[in-house]
């Protein structure tokens, strides 16, 4: 069996997708070394055998762009167990696996980053995403007392966090990123009972909002292309979304950066899937495809429904 980790130069999620292999590896007790590859990759990609975990239908593209489906510990997993050693080879060409659903490629880095953060900048990640939730706003001095009760050092942990690629602070000491939140507007905002409306980084960043606070809420939006207003709602549990045609695009430039940089800017809410694939057919710069309702709330919970937890 031949391991490989495909990476772009500086990729900040290349740390977290070596330490998910790793953590595999060990849960199946399979003694294997990782290669590590540097290069133009799509970045952070795991080759078992030369087959990508996340998409084992599909050759390897050359580009260094970063991925928005990151390695998850279930398909490397299932990677793994069909390569290992021992196994019939029938069982371990690319046409034993399930084809990943496409809602697959989401920007799983945010769960994953946060997931890997030590116990107490962890926990001041949450304060932020609180006081999101509670102010609409948060600056770095509101942390100190979170902070000095958990015996760390405030400007180490917001750079841990920043590393981490989970909170940006700007020269003022606003916090001016913090998936899901944006401290800026950016065309997605969240109205959730009983708070003040706050930006979503982007369109599932703001389905997010609801899921991770578990609170009813309504999300105001447009059509990038043709500015007509889009509202979807949640209450109890329930989803309405107006007009009843509306679509999300998920979709990355080919460049490695911050989340915020590369993706954010291209998921966005469309009033019907005409519009949307025409907002992909005008824009070859982008990478994409189209999510329903359904298939957009589900990743959204996936991607920041556990952050608050613990």
């Amino acid at each position: 069996m031949i391991i490989e980790l495909l990476t772009s130069p500086g990729c900040p999620n290349a740390a977290a997708a070596k330490q998910t292999v790793t953590d595999c590896l060990t849960t199946l007790g399979i003694d294997v070394p990782i290669i590590d590859r540097v290069g133009r990759y799509p970045s952070p990609t795991v080759l078992v055998d030369g087959v990508d975990v996340m998409r084992p239908e599909a050759e390897a593209p050359i580009g260094d762009a970063c991925r928005l489906d990151l390695p998850t510990s279930q398909r490397v997993l299932e990677a793994l167990r069909a390569h290992r050693p021992g196994k019939m080879e029938t069982n371990s060409t690319p046409g034993q696996f399930a084809t990943p659903d496409r809602s697959a490629s989401a920007p799983q880095s945010v769960l994953a980053s946060a997931q890997q953060l030590p116990s107490a900048v962890r926990e001041l990640h949450r304060a932020v995403l609180r006081g999101f939730r509670d102010h609409s706003q948060v600056h770095r001095d509101d942390l100190h007392p979170t902070a000095v009760a958990l015996g760390i050092d405030l400007d180490e942990a917001l750079h841990q966090l920043a590393g981490a690629d989970l909170v940006h602070t700007g020269p003022d000491g606003q916090i001016e990123i913090a998936y899901p939140f944006s401290g800026r507007a950016t065309g997605h905002t969240v109205h959730l009972a009983g708070h003040l409306p706050v930006p979503a980084m982007c369109a599932i960043d703001a389905l997010g909002i609801p899921l991770m606070t578990g609170t009813d809420g309504v999300i105001d939006s447009t059509d990038p292309d043709t500015g007509a207003p889009i509202r979807i709602q949640r209450r109890g549990g329930e989803w309405t979304w107006q007009p009843a045609t509306a679509v999300v695009v998920i979709g990355h430039t080919d460049c490695c950066g911050t989340l915020a940089n590369t993706v954010c800017g291209s998921i966005s809410f469309h009033t019907d899937t005409q519009h949307a694939q025409s907002h992909l057919d005008n824009r070859p710069e982008l990478e994409g495809f189209i999510v329903g309702q359904n298939d957009a709330i589900t990743l959204a919970e996936s991607v920041f429904g556990p952050l608050l937890a613990g």
